[in-house]
């Protein structure tokens, strides 16, 4: 699907929504490449992918409905669908301008045992590309602490502290102040890898419940490792 439905930027409301597909196309689409075998099947379809956080609505209001609504895939997804990983004639992952990460934030180089990454500030949060923000998204995964939390007499099960994973942020030189590990995470809510408990509020340095919306005892799952070209 994320090969077959066209995506692009749209605008309503005089707001431009960057890099979105339409969730009419999308059924469209699924009844012809025969993914579904009508439109209430497809609706059906998309929804259960948007529960798994394949997709997602642009503003977290909506659910997947065969209607002009916007969506997006997740960044790796979409970094495949465009062909984002670079192999050479071998078959294997190509070194032109390749780097290895560990999991935990501190050890992220190039081929010259250098650090590859910069400090993120909060302006440069929005400049980080879908690979680059799944890579973080995957060490912060490693790195913070989730467990079950419980709040006015609920737990909430295997979610992390959002105050605890901007100390981390910053621990790590994933961001180099606060405001940005900020800005660093409400990029990675917008982008659906991860998400409040109850979908009620932004990414914030404070006592709120968040989820990577993968298995984090897989973080590498997150999202396909992306070579740069």
């Amino acid at each position: 699907m994320a090969r077959g439905v066209e995506v692009a930027d749209r605008t309503h409301h005089l707001n431009t929504y960057d890099q979105c597909f339409v969730g009419s196309d999308a059924v469209a689409w699924l009844v012809r490449a025969g993914e579904a075998e009508s439109a209430e099947a497809a609706v059906a379809l998309g929804r259960k992918m948007l529960k798994e956080r394949i997709i997602y609505h642009v503003l977290n209001e909506h659910d997947f409905q065969d209607a002009r609504f916007f969506y997006r895939f997740h960044p790796a997804l979409r970094a495949e669908a465009e062909g984002g990983a670079s192999t050479n004639e071998a078959g294997a992952e190509s070194q032109h301008g390749a780097s290895s990460a560990s999991l935990d934030g501190k050890d992220l180089q190039d081929g010259e045992g250098k650090r590859s990454f910069q400090l993120a500030t909060a302006d440069d949060a929005g400049a980080l590309s879908d690979a680059e923000l799944v890579e973080r998204a995957q060490r912060m995964a490693a790195g913070v602490a989730a467990g079950d939390h419980a709040y006015r007499f609920k737990t909430y099960e295997e979610c992390f502290v959002g105050s605890d994973a901007v100390a981390w942020l910053v621990r790590a030189g994933e961001a180099a102040s606060e405001e940005a590990a900020i800005a660093l995470g409400n990029r990675m809510l917008k982008a659906g890898l991860m998400y409040h408990v109850l979908d009620e509020h932004n990414f914030e340095n404070a006592h709120l419940f968040y989820r990577f919306h993968l298995d984090r005892s897989q973080p590498k799952q997150l999202g396909r490792k992306i070579t740069p070209t």
